[in-house]
């Protein structure tokens, strides 16, 4: 196996507890956490019922040979990233987490898968085009104050690096991932509401973001719940680069163990909410490529249970 490249994407969906109201205050964030539950927890839309401890190994087994298959494909020879290319596979058994936002004034709250391997954040977006059945309520741009649209002078609508397109003045996006799934729209701008708990949240402005009204073959979820996608990767439209003077592009989180996911919830942390690390903390560094979005890491080889497989030096060597 002598010279594969292995590019570990690190991707992560989150999901924040649902909410009865928003309480919000109108500044940029120096830090900020959100809350965590996994697909799997009583408080998830998602929720498959009371499983046994078996049949949950055997639905994360499932997730991770789904997370397994999509990353073969986008790192076989022939697989390109370019602006037509999306690190997610938008099918309902590969993602484990989600999130809970407000969009607009007033909010239209939504769930949203947030991708680490992507950058693109979009909604579905009133008036639809094509759009998938959604149970909660399609965010409406004309319902909303502070809606604007992303001017085509923005530098993420022209130049030699600009993400989207200007066509008839408008700056549009057209997103083809994985399986025949697209999202297209106009890139707009808009307040975004991020909740922690039932009296804690916090609104920022002029976040870029995608209102998709022509949306295929798309299937997050057979309940409809989730609406779009949060990115997280190192793009600058991506939530954490729109962000970067506020929380110098700082994440962390901590993910309990699946079998203790009902019990303790999970956090993600930004900027200076993130703790300073005590004695004993072990790193590794990202391994990334100037111009490329993705956290990838070396890895040197595989244990399983206290015995290493041996893997020759290099062969998983990211090149």
């Amino acid at each position: 196996m002598a010279g594969v490249s292995s590019v570990l994407h690190i991707t992560l969906f989150l999901c924040l507890i649902t909410i009865s109201a928003f309480h919000p205050t109108y500044s940029k964030p120096n830090g900020f956490s959100l809350k965590l539950i996994p697909r799997e927890a009583p408080e998830s839309p998602l929720y498959p019922g009371n499983l046994t401890l078996l049949e949950r190994i055997q639905r994360m087994i499932k997730f991770s040979e789904a997370r397994s298959h999509y990353l073969d494909l986008i790192s076989s020879s022939n697989s390109t990233i370019e602006l037509d290319n999306i690190s997610l596979t938008l099918l309902r058994d590969n993602f484990f987490y989600m999130v809970q936002v407000g969009i607009g004034s007033p909010a239209t709250v939504v769930f949203l898968l947030l991708d680490t391997g992507g950058s693109l954040i979009w909604t579905q977006c009133k008036p639809c085009q094509n759009c998938y059945p959604q149970a909660t309520p399609i965010y409406d741009s004309a319902q909303s104050w502070s809606y604007r649209k992303l001017a085509c002078n923005h530098h993420f609508c022209q130049g030699p690096r600009a993400l989207y397109q200007c066509v008839n003045d408008e700056c549009v996006y057209n997103i083809n991932y994985g399986g025949g799934a697209l999202t297209r729209g106009i890139a707009s701008i808009e307040i975004f509401t991020f909740p922690f708990n039932i009296t804690t949240t916090l609104r920022v402005a002029d976040i870029v973001f995608c209102c998709s009204n022509d949306n295929r073959n798309i299937q997050f979820a057979k309940n409809g719940v989730i609406s779009g996608v949060l990115g997280l990767s190192l793009n600058p439209d991506s939530l954490l680069s729109q962000l970067a003077d506020q929380t110098q592009r700082r994440f962390s989180y901590c993910l309990v163990p699946f079998t203790e996911a009902q019990m303790a919830p999970s956090v993600v942390r930004f900027g200076d909410d993130i703790p300073a690390p005590h004695g004993g903390i072990s790193t590794t560094p990202f391994v990334t490529p100037p111009g490329s979005p993705f956290y990838n890491l070396n890895l040197l080889d595989i244990s399983v249970g206290s015995g290493k497989l041996g893997f020759p030096p290099g062969t998983f060597a990211y090149i």
